[in-house]
């Protein structure tokens, strides 16, 4: 039987993704003697005007979606300030998103939320909503879900049931843990009256909320494309081995594994499973002769997610090392992930 080092400091490690450049603005500037305006760049279409409306934010997601610049470190979906920005981290179940309803009135009788985990609900729902901000994964099969037309918010379960009027002082009382949130609106809502019933979302909910728009009505809901099948692997435990045991020194374990913390942060980031809520690993390796990993695997796992510790071999096996004297060293590291911006959203920030 080999002996294992483990290291006696686990790795705390989160994910974000890459940070927005702020607006460059330009001022004159003189050429031969005259003052010359460079103009200035396009503002970005997660700016929204004071008078903006559900139609527009819809809009900005949907021109923010089509340049494929989904991600934002922001940790949240609305800033309200003298204007509006769309911040949130998009994870659109359909493309393009579609138009926002100008009334919603005859559809409050059910309803059903497509997201990119799948549909929440019945598919045959009267109102079908297409989430477009990234969410916690959905481990149940309810949501509750808002829905903002002219002075009136409505409260409605994919369980079952038409929706009912909800006051604002109530909609703290929907956390429960774990339920999904999501909310809609009407096209000529306000930004403004958005952002309040989004002010009344507990901070607690934080990841579990989201934004979506309708469908047109009598469209079916159905899953989403299907896509091959992510690389999954079991909980495994390092192979027997005869190999003479070497010795590695832990600051030479420490200085190989830190291109490991990038690389963790974008397997919790890409994770669409239970992995994406972060959480503890032990990530067992047997650094060979030369310094390369000849052997990883995931032998303790608190996420249950297949896809994450796949991800985390990989990036596991293409580390490098300084050679170990006289053999080869196993090493069992625990991790501690973190989830990151995208799945810790909160409603609103100001």
């Amino acid at each position: 039987m080999r002996l294992r080092l483990a290291l006696l400091a686990s790795l705390t490690l989160g994910c974000s993704g890459p940070s927005e450049a702020a607006p460059v603005r330009t001022t004159p500037r003189p050429v031969d003697g005259q003052a010359e305006t460079q103009p200035a760049p396009a503002a970005s279409p997660r700016d929204l005007a004071a008078n903006a409306t559900f139609a527009d934010l819809v809009a900005a997601a949907r021109r923010q979606d089509d340049l494929r610049d989904q991600d934002s470190t922001a940790g949240c979906l609305l800033r309200v300030g003298a204007s509006y920005r769309l911040e949130a981290d998009f994870a659109a179940a359909v493309r393009p998103l579609p138009e926002a309803q100008v009334s919603l009135d005859t559809r409050l009788d059910s309803v059903a939320v497509l997201t990119r985990y799948g549909t929440i609900g019945n598919v045959d729902a009267s109102l079908g909503l297409v989430a477009f901000t990234t969410t916690q994964p959905a481990d149940h099969a309810e949501a509750a879900v808002l829905i903002v037309q002219r002075t009136e918010v409505f409260v409605a379960r994919t369980s079952g049931g038409r929706a009912r009027a909800i006051e604002a002082s109530a909609i703290a009382a929907l956390d429960d843990g774990h339920t999904l949130l999501f909310v809609t609106a009407t096209a000529g809502t306000s930004v403004g009256d958005l952002s309040s019933v989004l002010r009344a979302i507990p901070a607690s909910m934080a990841g579990r909320v989201g934004l979506a728009v309708a469908l047109p009505q009598g469209t079916r809901l159905a899953a989403p494309p299907t896509t091959a099948a992510p690389e999954s692997t079991a909980i495994c435990t390092l192979s027997e081995t005869e190999e003479a045991l070497g010795e590695l020194s832990v600051e030479a374990i420490r200085s190989g594994i830190q291109p490991l913390v990038a690389r963790a942060e974008a397997c919790v980031g890409a994770s669409e499973g239970r992995g994406a809520l972060g959480g503890r690993v032990v990530l067992s390796m047997r650094i060979g002769t030369s310094g390369e990993v000849r052997e990883a695997c995931i032998s303790e796992d608190a996420t249950d997610d297949g896809v994450l510790r796949a991800c985390l071999i990989r990036a596991a096996r293409a580390l490098a090392f300084a050679a170990p004297t006289e053999g080869s060293v196993d090493v069992a590291l625990p991790l501690m992930l973190a989830p990151g911006q995208a799945h810790q959203q909160r409603a609103i920030c100001e």
